[in-house]
């Protein structure tokens, strides 16, 4: 099928990670209009394609380092189970991230929401009038030089 031919050839990106992994992060970002390099950028940055990480003493799970506790709701609305499975990790940080980006409509303002939550964002950097942070910069300086392999 013309489906299965347009898997073949598809680009991969120079990334540790699957090409299927990939596939399905290109599949979901794409379909929630996310820039599936922004989403290789924070995994990047979030737990250096290590699907084991952990931070925030065991809070935060997997590739994108996702609070169980804050993403309850949503992981069983998309079906997730375990943070720690990478594609189960994925589709909770895209739906996350795409989330920040509609609510935002600005990406370092979203990635700061992703990272410090709504609530920090507000409080440590939007009602100071930042709307640019360490961690957005390097988000972003990294997917500008995630290229295709």
């Amino acid at each position: 099928s013309r489906r299965q031919r347009q898997m073949c050839i598809r680009d991969s990106y120079d990334v540790p990670l699957t090409e299927d992994l990939q596939d399905i992060i290109i599949d979901t970002a794409s379909r929630r209009g996310v820039d599936p390099a922004l989403v290789l950028a924070g995994i990047e940055k979030e737990s250096g394609y290590d699907p084991d990480a952990s931070g925030d003493n065991g809070r935060s799970q997997g590739l994108m380092q996702i609070w169980r506790s804050a993403h309850e709701k949503r992981m069983k609305k998309i079906g997730a189970v375990n943070l720690y499975d990478p594609h189960d990790n994925v589709i909770v940080g895209v739906d996350i991230l795409a989330e920040k980006l509609e609510k935002y409509e600005d990406a370092e303002k979203a990635l700061i929401a992703y990272n410090a939550g709504d609530a920090g964002a507000k409080k440590h950097y939007f009602s100071k009038g930042i709307y640019s942070s360490s961690y957005s910069r390097a988000v972003i300086e990294i997917a500008e030089g995630i290229r295709i392999k």
